[in-house]
């Protein structure tokens, strides 16, 4: 198997965290006194959706009279990063490390990566095979890390965060000692994430000098419309989604790769037609590696910061696109990766750079500092699919439809939109980290804040199996005939996300791979390890909204499922539930945020309910008997059966 590092293109060479003891853990952070500064602040973040429009993107997304230039500082610029870097809060990647994957080392001794310490120590370490040091890994580690502190234009996202970096020039099989390597990484607990900007060839692809097509995969030689390993879920996906799946807290990202639009040399197929160029359909063009479930992808967008609208801001050409072949959202994510700026060896800088190995250091940086800030404000940072799932609700719409897309995924990547996340717990966003156990269901309250609710659920899934076993006997051309999109879905937990309000339930995006330019569609999604659910607000029929996440079938091996509930626009209340027999917190005393009649539930004498929010749910029935009353002082949401006897008597005030 041919291994490849995404091409760097020169144009100008300037001169010199912990696992969760338990769950549920509900994330909660001080209260915000200011009002009239509560109402700004909930009111930028209203707006941090991109919409799917032409109408003019609300500010801060807009930054007139840009001068053009390739910098690490447009990368940050665009995805909101220097807006908590910075300014506000200030975040710099501080006691934050990463660590990352190339065919060479980041040198050590750049001027860029070292600290403020008297005498100063590098913040790069060199692991594993430290024979090669290489311009690509230097320039990825300057994109996350460098402080700037010579050329303020080559500036890291996150700019005093460490990077542990490892060669992949390995003497044994690349895939088990790549494993190896990253598990040993992972269970030091020494870093939170890993950066990888790399892909295996597929498809079109240089040898050298010379152009050459699915040979590194087999494909080459019995006329596939493609090369299968686009889009394919394979051994190696499955030791990537077994390892997350086990270690929770750690996070994986990939760059989506630099395939589409591919096409090299005049290469014939057996029919006597030269093989079409990667992405012919458009589509599917991610390779393996990279289609594993519970990691993050990411494409790349052309540098820009003059636009108003999000039909301004265009997929690089070259960004590789999903679907993957059972039809997951693939990349997850987009930021700048053209006309990058960053550091090269010896101790040097470099300009028009781009790919998708620079699109991805973006979100690496960034979310090093959305951890910094989940544990400034939190005490902890972020599970892994919390992250991931963060970066998806607060992600800014881009492409033709409002959802998501096989394009660009979730959005473009804004990392002030995550940190105000963060920062709004308990007075307009949400974060459960929760466990779902076999054939449970959770229930969550809420009433709305804002105008629009965006509620994403994420989790990290196990580990898949791959539609064929190369040990079964078949043939070579009848392997690649199974291989090729084949439609199984690897999804091993199917959860799901569904919001209520009133007789409206609100179901997740969803994507059809049959017809990957279609507009997303609302419906059971059994594909995706995240689902989310928007909702804006002048839909609604009631004042409370109900939040479930349950799942299909059987939990694997039935043992609890862990997940992240994320909620941008709403506010939790604790709801005192009856089930039939009792009481969830205690017999109604006039205290309670509100009352939910989740079972039959009978009047027999005068009685009082007060609380803000009373709702029978659906199939349930409330009676109030003959001669008594019933006095509610609250807004009631009838989901059910409100029965009053011919001489009782219904009050409500």
């Amino acid at each position: 198997m041919n291994f490849r590092f995404f091409n760097i293109i020169f144009i100008l060479l300037l001169g010199t965290n912990l696992l969760l003891s338990q769950y549920r853990r509900t994330i909660k952070v001080k209260e915000v006194v200011d009002s009239i500064a509560l109402k700004e602040h909930l009111n930028q973040i209203q707006t941090q959706k991109l919409q799917r429009t032409n109408r003019v993107l609300a500010q801060p997304f807009f930054v007139p009279n840009p001068v053009p230039q390739d910098n690490n500082k447009e990368s940050a610029e665009v995805s909101r990063i220097n807006l908590i870097r910075d300014s506000g809060l200030n975040l710099q990647g501080d006691g934050m490390t990463a660590s990352m994957w190339e065919s060479g080392n980041a040198i050590t001794t750049h001027s860029d990566f070292y600290d403020d310490q008297s005498p100063a120590v590098t913040r790069i370490n060199q692991l594993g095979n430290t024979a090669i040091n290489k311009d690509h890994a230097t320039a990825v580690a300057g994109t996350i890390a460098s402080s700037g502190k010579n050329n303020i234009n080559a500036k890291g996202m996150a700019p005093k965060a460490k990077i542990r970096t490892y060669n992949t020039n390995y003497s044994g099989t690349f895939t088990s000692s790549y494993i190896n390597e990253v598990k040993t990484e992972v269970l030091s607990k020494e870093s939170i994430l890993a950066n990888n900007s790399w892909d295996f060839s597929s498809g079109y692809y240089q040898n050298g000098s010379t152009w050459k097509w699915g040979e590194a995969s087999g494909a080459k030689g019995y006329g596939m419309e493609e090369d299968y390993i686009f889009g394919f879920y394979s051994a190696f996906d499955v030791e990537t989604d077994q390892l997350l799946n086990e270690q929770e807290d750690y996070s994986i990202i990939f760059s989506a790769g630099n395939d589409r639009n591919e096409i090299g040399g005049n290469i014939i197929g057996p029919g006597g037609t030269q093989y079409p160029k990667d992405c012919a359909s458009g589509y599917d063009c991610i390779s393996w590696s990279h289609n594993a479930k519970n990691i993050i992808v990411v494409g790349a967008i052309n540098e820009t910061l003059d636009f108003e609208k999000s039909s301004d801001i265009t997929l690089a050409n070259f960004s590789s696109v999903g679907p993957t072949d059972d039809g997951r959202i693939k990349p997850d994510v987009v930021a700048v990766g053209t006309n990058v700026f960053s550091t090269v060896m010896p101790d040097t800088y470099l300009s028009g750079i781009i790919g998708t190995s620079f699109s991805a250091p973006v979100i690496s940086g960034g979310s090093l500092l959305i951890q910094e800030h989940a544990k400034n404000e939190l005490g902890n940072t972020l599970l892994g699919f919390t992250l991931k799932g963060l970066i998806s609700n607060t992600a800014g719409e881009l492409g033709d439809y409002i959802g998501p897309d096989y394009h660009y995924g979730w959005g473009l990547f804004d990392a002030k939109g995550a940190a105000d996340f963060i920062s709004n717990i308990d007075t307009s966003t949400f974060i459960a980290e929760d466990v779902l156990s076999n054939n449970e269901t959770k229930t969550y309250y809420f009433a709305p804040k804002l105008d629009r609710i965006t509620a994403t659920l994420s989790w990290y899934d196990p580990e898949g199996t791959p539609v064929f076993d190369f040990s079964t006997g078949l043939t070579d051309e009848e392997a690649q005939n199974l291989l090729l999109n084949n439609r199984t879905s690897m999804l091993v937990n199917d959860l799901d996300l569904r919001l209520e309000n009133g007789s409206a339930e609100y179901e997740p995006w969803k994507l059809d791979v049959s017809q990957p330019s279609n507009p997303p569609l609302r419906g059971d999604n059994s594909v995706d390890n995240i689902e989310e659910v928007y909702i804006d607000t002048d839909e609604l029929q009631e004042s409370i909204i109900k939040v479930t996440v349950s799942h299909k079938g059987t939990l694997k091996d039935s043992l609890d499922e862990h997940f992240a509930l994320l909620i941008n626009g709403v506010q939790e209340i604790n709801c005192n539930i009856y089930d039939g027999t009792s009481w969830s917190i205690k017999t109604p005393d006039g205290t309670d945020e509100c009352l939910i009649f989740n079972g039959d539930y009978t009047i027999s004498s005068d009685t009082t309910l007060t609380a803000p929010y009373i709702q029978i749910e659906k199939d349930m029935t409330l009676t109030v008997m003959n001669k008594s009353t019933l006095t509610i002082n609250g807004s009631i949401s009838n989901n059910g059966s409100l029965i009053v006897k011919p001489l009782a008597t219904l009050k409500v005030q």
